[in-house]
């Protein structure tokens, strides 16, 4: 597909590039042939004029763009003649270009079989215009070359603007597509680990429906394990469609906007409050460092997932016996939220990748902790929705660190009731 749009891509501005052209192109000849047409029809009337006995003749000494117009072109091959009442040469005058009687004859007979006061002959190649009984003449010769090098030249600088356009266009296709195809390839990946995670907990329920059906004669008591199973499985698919939907939605552009303040130090306070039994059973150490009334505008809610993922996540990976720090605290007109943990860091190479979907810096691990790689991801998606910024440092000396930044807003009024962050069951 991206193969296909980078060829639309290319073809789309080859097509208008050379429709611009072809206009430019138009338009410059156009010109060139009138100026042409122009500088001919000022040098016949000038010879007409000389023929007539007029002072048109008389050149002028000086630049030639201070001469009258009639003399401007007399330096272009003209002659006239002057004929009787048959049609018949009474004077040639050319004083100015060597012409035989034959041709200029041929010239006549050409100019009158055309019947009008102008035209042109072919050979010789003139122009003509008639006034009573007078023709001047002008060789065309000046135009049919002027004619040739603007196509020559017209053909040189188009095909050299094509092929230039051409490979701007290659780089700007791929330039302007690598987002397409980012985008293009996660959502390949997305939809085949989507896809993998699905089946695993599908593939045990339905094992376990077999085993179920296989003994029918068995009370639901004696089977309890496999029905605990089947349930477990399939609480662990639902929390993945849900947060499947959320990123959906985030990706649509339909997340509910933020509303009304939010007291972001007790939204973190009962967020604490709730892991402190985790980080007890896991022999963590888990402590708080939370200036009071930091309040942001924005959804209860989705503050609460996003404080619940952090501290899951620190949690997760602080290790034996390790330390799990989390500080809010006001900078510069942000709420900047910090969770620090120790434990095993995560490489340079992976720290860039881990706010992608099913992304997982230790996949094993992760998998036996029951994650699918998809809860930072989510967490950055709500920090986005809420106008702030979340990134990650981790070395082995000073551990794993995520520091959330969002925009702080005034408390509500007095009476009214700033929401604590309830998380919707």
């Amino acid at each position: 597909m991206i193969k296909r749009l980078r060829r639309r891509f290319v073809l789309t501005n080859m097509l208008l590039v050379s429709v611009v052209l072809l206009a430019v192109f138009c338009a410059v000849g156009a010109s060139t042939v009138h100026q042409l047409s122009t500088e001919n029809d000022i040098a016949l009337r000038a010879e007409l004029m000389h023929a007539a006995g007029g002072d048109a003749q008389k050149l002028f000494i000086g630049p030639a763009r201070e001469r009258p117009k009639e003399q401007r072109e007399a330096l272009l091959p003209t002659f006239s003649v002057t004929l009787d009442a048959e049609g018949n040469i009474l004077r040639l005058n050319a004083q100015a270009v060597e012409i035989s009687s034959e041709d200029a004859a041929s010239a006549v007979a050409q100019a009158l079989a055309a019947g009008g006061s102008e035209g042109s002959t072919s050979s010789p190649a003139l122009r003509f215009l008639r006034e009573g009984s007078n023709i001047a003449f002008v060789s065309r010769e000046h135009e049919i070359s002027a004619v040739w090098r603007f196509l020559l030249t017209s053909a040189l600088v188009g095909v050299s603007s094509l092929a230039a356009f051409f490979l701007i266009s290659l780089f700007l296709s791929r330039l302007a597509l690598r987002p397409v195809e980012r985008a293009w390839a996660q959502q390949r990946r997305f939809v085949a680990d989507a896809s993998h995670e699905l089946k695993t907990p599908l593939t045990v329920m339905l094992a376990n429906v077999s085993i179920l059906s296989s003994h029918p004669e068995e009370t639901v008591a004696s089977q309890r394990r496999w029905v605990d199973s089947t349930r477990q499985e399939a609480e662990r698919m639902k929390k993945l469609v849900d947060d499947l939907l959320f990123l959906a939605r985030a990706d649509d552009r339909r997340m509910p906007a933020a509303r009304e303040p939010v007291c972001l130090s007790d939204v973190l306070w009962g967020c604490i409050l709730s892991f402190e039994p985790v980080a007890f059973e896991q022999g963590i150490s888990l402590d708080s460092q939370i200036d009071p009334d930091l309040y942001v505008q924005g959804d209860a809610g989705q503050l609460k997932q996003l404080c619940a993922i952090l501290l899951d996540n620190a949690c997760k990976y602080a290790g034996p016996s390790g330390r799990v720090h989390a500080r809010l605290s006001a900078r510069q007109g942000r709420a900047a939220l910090c969770v620090r943990n120790t434990g095993e860091p995560i490489s340079a190479e992976k720290l860039p990748h881990i706010f992608e979907r099913f992304y997982r810096a230790d996949a094993a691990r992760a998998r036996g902790q029951g994650g699918y790689g998809l809860g930072l991801s989510i967490a950055q998606n709500i920090v986005q929705a809420h106008g702030g910024r979340i990134t990650a440092e981790s070395s082995r000396e000073e551990g794993t660190l995520f520091t959330v930044a969002l925009p702080l807003c005034a408390p509500p009024s007095a009476g009214t009731k700033a929401p604590r962050g309830r998380l919707p069951a």
